[in-house]
């Protein structure tokens, strides 16, 4: 009792000198909770000490509650104050407060921690103005799994949060992939000291000064061309290649990973150096296609790195930004960057120009750099009336909505036929303001009219484009999306009959690859085939996994989806479905990542990434890499999945399916957690702690297909702690195993029970969009 009175009066001390402590030395948290894998915290009544040990594989973070602080009369003005240090020293972090006006969820606001402060292996103090946290935040909404934006209660703060990144400490973890980071002396204060507030200054700002060109085309100018490993990045300089015949800096580029064209500003006389007297920096450039976007970065007197985006069209582009655009770069500093978070117009050093197109490679001509006060000052835009329909159209037995944005004074609507004739009317239904677009929104629902044909529809003086209503409109997306794995198809190549302009030689064989981070397991292995997993080539089992138990799932539902010759692949008109073809393609692979012992090897990658070439121009070195538990459960259920599937269409590769998914599931429950390896030099991580929803997914799929009793105990066991998320994902997969439990032919308690978790889990979605 002794040390909390003396934690009070040391708060009520504090605060009558403009300080209010949140936690103080003598005193602990109300309480604290934290999430991420292992993630835990101690604090100390005597220091009052909060140290964080954050799970680096895992999105992490503690929060622990504080006195309720009303903070809106200082939200412009005051400042977070605290202290820290790391156990390796350049942790990176985010704070975050959290309001309590809301009893059923807290919102969460919150900045990078690093920006204001380097964590070193001693304590460094930290200060963040209010004014940086945004006004917007986010709130977890239990019932659909996932983050919800709402208003920050500035009058009522809770709760104080430390968060880190998945992956985001690799440079500051331990061999445990743990990331450890200690918090003292958490205190607001009614000013910052040294806070420089841009918005005011710009408001502010004036100046008569006449338009000033950079000379960049002199020869003492220098231009420094940087890239990344991958890239490549030249110039030159066109003598007459401007718009009005003037000298042009021509840059040609395929960046891929990074480019930066830096001209040093110092080169050019103090004159170019000093942009006090103007609100902007303008360009003359050419791009050669209809659209390209651009970054443009600032190193001020500080060195601090700052940053704007523009887009290009085709042809000559006057591009001018304000300065009051720039951000403090939030991903790269140079080490020695200033802290004081303001762009120092006097004595500029630096001004960058770094495409942003990564795998088209583009030239562009810059023919003027120059500085302005010409700035059209942005309105704020009116509500204009739009109506949004669904650009492919409407099925006409389904349901047909539309939404009108700012309607104004308009109630009603009209479905217009194609002779302009009104088929049918209705009232808009107002549905409140939509903050993301600030636009206020209404609702139309014409689900009554089910006459095929082409219409519009009209809301006063605003008529919509044209759209369909007719059976089949999906069709065609459909088959395309389905085709798209096709041109995803690694150890191959795409013959220009079939692929038509997307035709490609075959590229990576991945035979003979070695092993990595592999323990106890030598040789080389043959792991051709398989799909490209994304805007890499490397091929991951967990994602492959997902995927399959995803269009197995489709399939079983409607096995004439896709009909044999709908896809035009090399298989098309062997008798069976094109999807039955594409998903086998897929499984081979899956069977060749099974190691002699039962485990599925996790992914195939290189060690460092190939940027955006061609499959047959990839020719850096791959690796099999990893086997976890995660990736042997996902294979293990996608093949015991598949041998219901293929019984009656391939007997031998259905039995063999299943007795490699036995093997599987024999692995996992000797090596119940082994993680995802810690390579990701050239690779996606695709890290998973929790193993319970691919035993969940494996167990149900063994069970259908050996109606085993050990398969069905084990699902019945883990059922309770899973309940149904509102949607799965690679990283959790039990809503396979869920919808499969709740097909009508699925009996007993189950099977009620799935059907009823998943009708309560829809109900809670349609309930949201309502909302």
């Amino acid at each position: 009792m002794r040390t909390i009175l003396v934690g009070i009066a040391m708060m009520v001390q504090t605060l009558c000198a403009g300080e209010r402590v949140l936690v103080a030395p003598g005193s602990v948290p109300a309480y604290g909770y934290g999430y991420g894998g292992r993630t835990k915290a101690e604090t100390s009544a005597k220091t009052g000490e909060i140290t964080i040990h954050a799970d680096d594989k895992q999105w992490s973070g503690w929060t622990f509650g504080i006195p309720a602080q009303d903070l809106a009369a200082i939200r412009s003005t005051g400042a977070l104050h605290f202290e820290v240090k790391g156990a390796k020293g350049g942790e990176r972090f985010r704070i975050g407060l959290l309001d309590g006006s809301n009893p059923d969820h807290k919102t969460q606001t919150r900045v990078d921690g690093w920006g204001y402060g380097d964590v070193r292996k001693e304590w460094s103090s930290v200060m963040v103005p209010l004014a940086d946290f945004p006004t917007q935040g986010w709130w977890w909404d239990e019932k659909l799994q996932q983050e919800r934006p709402a208003d920050i209660d500035w009058s009522r703060i809770v709760e104080f949060r430390l968060s880190t990144d998945q992956d985001g400490n690799r440079t500051a973890r331990n061999a445990d992939n743990m990331t450890e980071i200690a918090i003292r002396n958490i205190r607001i204060t009614s000013d910052a000291p040294g806070h420089y507030d841009a918005k005011a200054f710009w408001d502010s700002f004036h100046s008569d000064a006449p338009d000033l060109s950079l000379p960049f085309q002199s020869p003492k100018a220098i231009w420094n061309l940087r890239k990344g490993q991958i890239a490549s990045l030249d110039s030159a300089w066109l003598p007459s290649g401007g718009p009005e015949g003037q000298r042009a800096l021509e840059l040609r580029f395929r960046f891929q990973d990074w480019v930066n064209a830096e001209l040093d500003l110092s080169s050019m006389g103090a004159a170019s150096q000093d942009w006090s007297r103007h609100a902007a920096i303008g360009l003359s450039i050419l791009c050669p296609r209809s659209a390209a976007s651009l970054r443009l970065a600032l190193r001020d007197s500080t060195d601090e790195s700052w940053s704007a985006t523009t887009s290009l069209k085709k042809g000559w582009n006057r591009v001018v930004l304000p300065l009051s655009s720039f951000v403090r770069d939030p991903y790269w500093q140079p080490e020695n960057a200033g802290r004081d978070r303001r762009l120092d117009l006097r004595g500029m050093k630096t001004f960058s120009i770094l495409p942003m197109d990564g795998a088209l490679p583009t030239t562009l001509s810059v023919a003027g750099i120059f500085l302005t006060n010409s700035v059209k000052k942005t309105e704020a835009p009116k509500g204009i009336t739009k109506v949004l329909h669904n650009q492919i159209g409407y099925l006409p037995r389904f349901g047909k909505r539309f939404l009108v944005t700012n309607p104004g004074t308009e109630t009603e609507w009209s479905l217009l036929d194609e002779k302009g004739k009104a088929a049918v009317f209705g009232k808009l239904v107002p549905s409140g303001r939509w903050d993301l677009s600030g636009d206020t929104m209404a609702m139309g629902d014409f689900s009554r009219w089910t006459k095929p044909g082409t219409y519009r529809l009209s809301v006063g003086d605003t008529v919509s484009s044209p759209f369909r209503i007719g059976a089949g409109l999906y069709r065609e997306t459909l088959l395309k999306a389905v085709r798209s794995y096709w041109f995803q198809r690694a150890s191959t190549g795409l013959p220009e009959k079939l692929a038509g302009p997307w035709a490609r030689p075959a590229g990576h064989p991945d035979t003979g690859l070695s092993l990595h981070e592999v323990p106890g397991a030598t040789g080389t292995r043959d792991v051709q085939g398989g799909w490209y997993d994304a805007g890499d080539y490397g091929k991951y089992v967990v994602n492959a996994g997902y995927t399959l138990g995803l269009l197995m799932d489709r399939h079983g539902l409607d096995p004439m989806l896709v009909k044999d010759g709908e896809l035009r692949i090399p298989e098309s008109g062997n008798g069976r479905s094109d999807l039955l073809d594409e998903i086998k393609w897929e499984l081979d692979w899956i069977l060749r990542m099974q190691d002699k012992d039962g485990g599925f090897f996790f992914k195939v990658a290189t060690l460092k990434w190939d940027g955006m070439i061609m499959p047959h121009e990839a020719i850096a070195k791959r690796h099999i890499i990893g086997k976890s538990t995660t990736s042997t459960l996902n294979g293990t259920a996608v093949l015991a999945r598949a041998a219901r599937l293929y019984a009656d269409i391939d007997a031998p590769f259905a039995k063999k399916c299943l007795s490699q998914a036995r093997r599987g599931w024999d692995w996992a429950v000797k090596h119940p957690s082994v993680e995802a390896p810690s390579e990701t030099g050239g690779s996606g991580g695709y890290g998973d702690q929790e193993f319970r929803d691919e035993f969940l997914w494996a167990a149900t799929q063994l069970w259908l297909a050996t109606g085993e009793a050990r398969f069905k105990t084990k699902a019945e066991e883990l059922t309770p702690a899973l309940p149904p998320l509102p949607a799965s994902h690679w990283r959790d997969v039990r809503n396979l195993a869920w919808m499969e439990m709740a097909r009508p032919a699925f009996k007993g308690a189950l099977g009620d029970s799935a059907r009823s978790l998943l009708v309560e889990r829809a109900d809670s979605i349609l309930i949201a969009i309502e909302g």
